[in-house]
This record gives structure tokens, sequence and C-alpha cells, in this order.
């Protein structure tokens, strides 16, 4: 074959070559080239194909600016893009090439602070039918690698299996055993079992429902939002599996250990609560404003994810052990000596530490597993920025830690005990969702709205009811809740401590909603509340200035109270009828008795109709579920005080159990329900 090296070294030596020579010699030599590695040229010759780069701009779903190159070179079509933040920084940067072989591809991100320095790095390989024969995942740490995973798809299932993993002592990948392997099978066994009875996922539905997910500041419970938006035009029921939410740019990820089911009316927009633990306790907890949050599906292997899929299902199955232990271990006082009265923070403590304390969470982290002395530098951190303790002080901050570090470490071997034994137990399938909602109108005319009483006592702890799966199969109804904090009623300072904080009144409500749902569901009814519905420092409609509200309000007042809250509504959730409004106040004023709720509903003249209309309740009861659902089935289902014993509608209940609703009682109560959806 003739080519350029064997014509230079056919040159005579000695011959000297003017520039006009060397010139017609370049140009021989250019033809020659060309002739062998693309043969004869001319008007039909083929050449290599390539294009120039086509531009796109568009945005993320919190306006974001991304730029999209798209070219091709040859029979590869490449397309790359670059997100950046409202700072014009890099936060992540996706490649693809597809060709005749397949589908290559990587995201990589960054912190968005202007470092080039990765976070976290995802890459797939796709066969050119379009499966994926390999998912590689790393976690970095200032850039140094500090985890990672290979795997590949199982012969026999199909599902993604981890054969390689990074040992970060060697500083290399390095084959994970066949007992492990083994291991990762049954995971994905238990995986399948706990989704039998789901065929509803949202996923699938590509093209059909968009999700968006941010963060709420939380390290434990309600940890995340996502936004679900129904892009048909038909109404869709769905399913959103136990997962991992987890940051491409460094905030922490949290595993999501339990399902739950949705429903979402044409083109309706709904943000549902997810609550969970988060995994990495030395990162920063992703806030509302993290665009960075992502929802891993183990369905869909391609997802940009540092995590693997058995890594997403290894994380859930264990943290449901842990959620487990923490639920069977309260039950038995095991938390009843930690230095907090609050139960629900003895349990939060017992959670998230034990979860950061699982060297099964830690392996697949790469964050080292805590121990006592983290657990009590941390203690020792928090209660430095508010004193200085003395020695007395000092030996009761240090019986607290021995006694805080006892229960967690028995809600670890617990979780243990369950996961060898028995596995996570399973979920209870929920009754089947309805596919359609209604919508009535609320512009009759208001009488004289009715109020109801609650006497000043202790708060009952509330029973769960059975639910209506397990009972008379009625179809769960959903309300959204829209709360208004008043402005004063949070401000806690060393002056007044009684006051709570604003953390405080978010674990209270969650933890009101959660316990209200037990009780509303033999109904039929359920609550939800997301952490974009509780304002703070909200104006008082009343009374501007003030952080109390009347307990009696005339027909007039509460009419125009309830307009206000009316235009919230739709403010906040699109229609004026959509979600049901309660205001949160320090004290509720001119009232009959000693009550701190109060429930305000306005009855259809002429007719025994009711609409519904808001609640007030105090901040100082806020965690009572039973208040809650008590108040909700006045606001709500119009429904009045009543003296049957062990019922939910008693203001005087006498009993922790008076929690039960007939079934009139439930049928008003979901038909003012569904007037809120």
């Amino acid at each position: 074959m003739t080519n350029e090296r064997t014509i230079r070294r056919a040159k005579p030596p000695g011959i000297r070559y003017g520039p006009v020579v060397l010139v017609t010699l370049a140009l021989s030599l250019s033809i020659f080239i060309c002739r062998d590695a693309f043969g004869q040229t001319g008007s039909g010759d083929a050449k290599p194909h390539e294009t120039k780069p086509q531009y796109s701009k568009s945005k993320d779903w919190q306006g974001n600016p991304i730029t999209t190159k798209k070219w091709e070179e040859g029979d590869e079509q490449h397309t790359e893009s670059t997100h950046l933040n409202k700072e014009g920084k890099i936060t992540q940067k996706d490649t693809e090439v597809i060709g005749p072989d397949g589908t290559t591809g990587e995201h990589v991100y960054y912190k968005g602070d202007g470092s080039d320095t990765p976070t976290g790095k995802h890459s797939y390989k796709r066969d050119d039918k379009g499966k994926t024969i390999q998912v590689q995942n790393e976690t970095y740490k200032d850039g140094v690698l500090v985890s990672g995973s290979i795997s590949v798809p199982d012969a026999g299932t199909g599902h993604l299996l981890q054969v390689k993993r990074w040992n970060n002592t060697n500083q290399r990948y390095e084959d994970v055993s066949k007992e492990d392997l083994e291991k990762q099978r049954k995971e994905w066994e238990l995986d399948e079992r706990l989704r039998r009875e789901r065929d509803r996922n949202l996923f699938p539905w590509f093209g059909k429902v968009s999700g968006e997910t941010s963060g709420t500041g939380q390290t434990v419970g309600h940890v995340a939002d996502i936004k679900l938006r129904n892009l048909t035009d038909q109404p869709l029921q769905g399913y959103l599996p136990a997962t991992v939410v987890e940051s491409r740019r460094g905030s922490q990820d949290y595993v999501i250990p339990r399902g739950q089911d949705f429903a979402l009316q044409p083109h309706e927009t709904k943000t549902v609560p997810l609550n969970g633990t988060c995994l990495e306790r030395d990162r920063p907890a992703a806030g509302q404003d993290d665009p960075s949050l992502i929802y891993d599906n183990v369905d869909e292997p391609d997802i940009d994810s540092h995590f693997a899929p058995s890594e997403v299902v290894r994380l859930t199955n264990v943290e449901r052990c842990i959620d487990q232990a923490v639920d069977q271990l309260r039950k038995d006082g095991a938390f009843d000596d930690f230095p907090y009265s609050d139960k629900q923070e003895q349990e939060n403590i017992a959670l998230q530490w034990a979860t950061w304390a699982s060297p099964d969470i830690s392996d697949i982290t790469g964050s080292p597993p805590a121990n006592k002395d983290d657990f009590k530098k941390t203690v020792n951190d928090q209660v430095s920025k508010h004193h200085k303790p003395d020695k007395e002080t000092r030996k009761k901050i240090d019986d607290g830690i021995d006694k805080m570090w006892d229960g967690i470490e028995l809600t670890s071997e617990k979780a243990k005990d369950l996961e060898k034994t028995e596995g996570p137990e399973e979920e209870e399938t929920p009754p089947p969702m309805p596919p359609g909602t209604v919508n009535v109108s609320n512009d009759t005319p208001t009488p004289a709205p009715q109020t109801t009483e609650k006497p000043k006592k202790e708060p009952p702890k509330p029973k769960p009811s059975e639910s209506p799966a397990k009972g008379d199969g009625v179809p769960m109804t959903t309300t959204r809740l829209l709360v208004n904090v008043l402005k004063g009623v949070d401000q806690h300072d060393k002056d007044d401590v009684t006051r709570p904080t604003k953390d405080d009144i978010k674990k209270g409500l969650a933890k009101a909603v959660k316990d209200a749902n037990k009780l509303l569901s033999k109904c039929g009814v359920q609550l939800e509340l997301a952490g974009a519905d509780i304002v703070l420092d909200a104006p008082n409609p009343g009374t501007p200035g003030s952080e109390n509200m009347d307990g009696n309000y005339d027909g007039d007042k509460a009419k125009d109270i309830g307009k206000k809250a009316g235009e919230e509504l739709k403010k906040a959730h699109g229609k004026e009828t959509t979600g049901f409004k309660i205001y949160i106040v320090s004290e509720i004023t001119n009232k009959t008795g000693s009550e701190q709720g109060v429930g305000y509903w306005f009855p259809e003249e002429g007719s025994d109709a009711t609409h519904p209309g808001f609640c007030i309740i105090e901040a100082s009861i806020l965690k009572d579920g039973r208040l809650l659902a008590h108040e909700l089935g006045h606001g709500l289902g119009g429904l009045p005080d009543g003296d049957t014993k062990g019922n939910l509608m008693n203001p005087n209940p006498g009993v922790s159990d008076a929690n039960d609703l007939s079934d009139d009682q439930c049928k008003k109560l979901r038909e003012g329900v569904k007037q809120r959806q």
C-alpha cells in the first residue's frame, strides 16, 4: 500500500526541492492519503459523516439554565448537556453517545460552588436492543472517590447485581463474593414480595406524570416532598415505592422505607410528603431550595443515580427493619429513660442514630458508622451552644447520653434480629383510591356559623383505628391541609421558652396529622400536609397584628375569614375549594369555656347540608391528633358535639380511646372532604 511514509523514503538523497515543487508534492500526498482512506475522489465519493453542533437552551423545574449540544460523528449521535445554577456555576454535566453497537452515557454532579471537583458520577451502557448491560455509580468527597460499584444484570432474573465494589483501603475495585451475590438476590426477592400486590407504579407512566423532589431541611421524619403533576386528561392512580431520595450535589441522601399510594385528577398538581431518615451525618440537610434531589427508581436502572439499584433495595430493607424495631421498642417503653419527654423526639433519636450506626448502611454510603463517641460529641456541641454546664449538670448530661446510647444499641440489635428471623414487615395494602373527585361550589349565603368547645386538659393518646382495607372497604378520600401559623406564635426565646420553635410546630403538625389519619381512616378520610403548605409568620385574618383568634366570631366575620381562607387556598392549590384551612394561634380568646380548638362550618339555609369552614387550634396542644380530628369533624363535616360515650365528637371523652364515629358521621365527613378536593 502506498502511503505518506513510503513516498518520503523514496526521495533521493541530496536533491533539493524548490517551493513550487514542495507545494505540488504536498497536494499529491493529500490526494494519495484521501484515496487510501476513503476511496476515489469525485462527486459520488463517500465522505465521513459529521454535522455541526446544534445548541439549544432550556430550564429545569426551578428555572435554572440548561445548555444542550448535539452533533453526529460517523454513525454516532452525541449529546452533551450542562446544568448551571442561578449564579452561573456548573452543577451537572450529562453526556450520551448512541452508536450501532449500543449506548453509553454518564452524569457528573458538582457542588455548584464553581469548583470542578465532582460529588458523584453515574454511567451506564446499553446494547443495540436497549438492554442495560452495565451500571457504574460513584460517590466523591472533596473530589476523591470514597465509594463505588459496578453492576450487571443477573443471568437468571435480569436484576442488576453489584459484581465489583470500590475498596477505599486498597484504592481499587474488587470482585464481590459469591455469598454477597446470593444476598443481593435475596434482597431483590424481598423487594418483589413487598411490591407483589402493587400493579400501579409511578415511573412506567413515562410522559404521563412528572415528579420534582425537594428537601425540607429535616434529617428525620418529613425529610422531602415530591411534586407530582398529571400531564394527561385522565385521572390517574399510582404507587410511590420505597426508595432513596438522593442529592446530586453533596447534600444528604434520604432513605424512604415505606411506599404510598396517590391519585391525581386530570392535570392536577399535588405535593406528596416523604417520610424517612438521612443516610449521612457528615453532610448538610437538603432544603426546599435544593433542586438536586432525585427519587431513585430500581425499575429504571439508567436513572442518574450514585446508588446502584440493588443498593437502593438494600437500604430500604435495612431501614424498614430499624423503623419496625423503633416502633416495637417504643411500645415496650424502651425509650422512657431518655432525657426527653417528647415521645416523637425519643423515636427520632433512636431511628436517626441507629441508621447512622448501621454497618450495612455505611458500607453503601461510604460514611463511617457512628459510635458512642460521635453521639456524645454531638450532644455536647449542642449543649455548649446554649450554656456552659457545671459539674452536676455535666453528670446529668453524661447519664442521659448513656441511657440514650443504650436505647440506640438496643434498636440496632432488634433490627438485626428482625432482619434475620423474618425480614421487614410487609406493608399493608391500602384501600382502593377513587378514580375521580367531586367539586361542589360554596357560594351559598352564610348563616351564623356554629362553633365547638374543647376542654383544656392533658391531650389523650389516640388509639389507631382499623384500616378500611381490612374493614368495610370504604374508598379513601383525601383533602389537603393549608396551615397558617400566625406571626408571633413561634417567638421562642430565652425569656419565654414555653413558646414553640418553628421546628417544634412542624414536628407537632406532622405528628397530629399522622395520628388524626389513624382515627379518620375508618371513614375513608385521609389528610395531606406538605412542608410547603405550612405558612409561618402568617397575618391574622381576624385581628391584624394579633397572634390570637376569636372562639366566637359572628356570622359576617366568620364569612369574611372563610373568604380569605378560600383566596389563600386558591393561591396554594389552584382553587378556593381545594383543601382545608387551619390557623395555629397562641390563644383562643372570647371563648365560652376552656376550649383549645374551635371548628367553624357553615350550614346551608333551609337545608340539612353544610359547607366546610376553617379551624383554629392553640399551639400548646398542637401534637394532639385526637383534637385535630375532632375539630376537622366540625370544620369539614359539620358534625356537632355529642355526649355519646367513646365517640370522637364528645368534647369530654373522659377516656383516651374515645375515637369512634358512626356511619352517619362518616358519611357527612366524607361529603365535606369531597367539597374540598
